[in-house]
C-alpha cells in the first residue's frame, strides 16, 4: 500500500507555509502558539497552587486561632470540635502539599517546553532566568510541615 504524504496550508496562522501532519520540527506560527499555550498553562497551574495555598493557610491560621483563644482547650465543650478541626487541618495541609507537587512537575514541563521553543525565535525568556532551584519547594514544604505539627500537637493535647 503506497504511503500518502498530506501537505497542510496554515492559513489561519497568516503564513503560507506549507507543514506536514506528523512532522518532527514544528513549523514557526505553529511553534508560536504552542509556546503561548505552554506558556499560559504554566502560568495557569502555577496560579492554581498559590491561590489555593493561600486560602488554606489562611483557614488553618483562622482554625489555629479558635483553638489558642480558648484556655481549656482539654476541657471544654468543644473538645470534639477541635479534634474535628486537628484532623481537617493535617488532611488540608496534606492535600494542598500534594497538589503543589502535582502543579509543579506540570508547570515545570510547560516551562520546559518553552525553552526548547525560543532558539526559534532568539529568545531567551525562560532560558536565561537566574534562581535557586528548588528554594521556593523547599521553603513550602518547611511551612508544611509546621502545619502539620502544629495541627498534631492540638491533637495530641486535646486526646
Amino acid at each position: 500500500m503506497a504511503e500518502m504524504k498530506v501537505s497542510v496550508e496554515m492559513k489561519d496562522c497568516g503564513s503560507s507555509e506549507k507543514a506536514t501532519p506528523g512532522s518532527k520540527e514544528p513549523t514557526e506560527d505553529w511553534a508560536k502558539v504552542e509556546y503561548q499555550a505552554a506558556q499560559d498553562s504554566a502560568h495557569h497551574h502555577d496560579s492554581l497552587v498559590w491561590q489555593t495555598t493561600s486560602i488554606i493557610w489562611a483557614g488553618n491560621l483562622v482554625m489555629l486561632g479558635l483553638i489558642i483563644k480558648d484556655n481549656n482547650v482539654d476541657t471544654t465543650s468543644l473538645h470534639d470540635l477541635f479534634i474535628i478541626l486537628g484532623a481537617l487541618g493535617i488532611l488540608l495541609s496534606l492535600f494542598v502539599w500534594s497538589m503543589q507537587l502535582q502543579f509543579r512537575k506540570i508547570r515545570n514541563f510547560k516551562y520546559k517546553r518553552c525553552k526548547e521553543i525560543e532558539p526559534v525565535y532568539h529568545m531567551k525568556q525562560h532560558t536565561d532566568l537566574p534562581y535557586c532551584k528548588g528554594s521556593q519547594t523547599c521553603a513550602y514544604a518547611v511551612i508544611n510541615m509546621v502545619f502539620i505539627a502544629a495541627w498534631s500537637w492540638v491533637l495530641w493535647y486535646v486526646c
